[in-house]
């Protein structure tokens, strides 16, 4: 395996680094977060820890969201 591509357990640390509350991502609007705080709780994630990551491809932005203790994906949402 390249050099550059390391063990998923060695990045860990700095995905926890990279995770953010949805309301501290400045690229959705007013009314996406609010959609999407509506379907988080509907799916029993909270809003209100440091557990989304915005995946960002072309123009399209999906939401993915995270288990703080596991760092194992727990959903991908569609903020529009």
């Amino acid at each position: 395996m390249p050099r550059y591509f390391k063990p998923w357990e060695q990045g860990l640390p700095k995905l926890r680094d990279q995770l953010a509350r949805l309301d501290d991502i400045k690229y959705l609007s007013k009314a996406q977060k609010e959609s999407l705080r509506t379907r988080m709780s509907e799916q029993g994630l909270v809003a209100d820890e440091r557990n989304a990551l915005i995946l960002w491809g072309g123009s399209r932005r999906l939401l993915a969201m995270f288990d703080p203790a596991t760092l194992r994906i727990r959903a991908i949402l569609n903020p529009d």
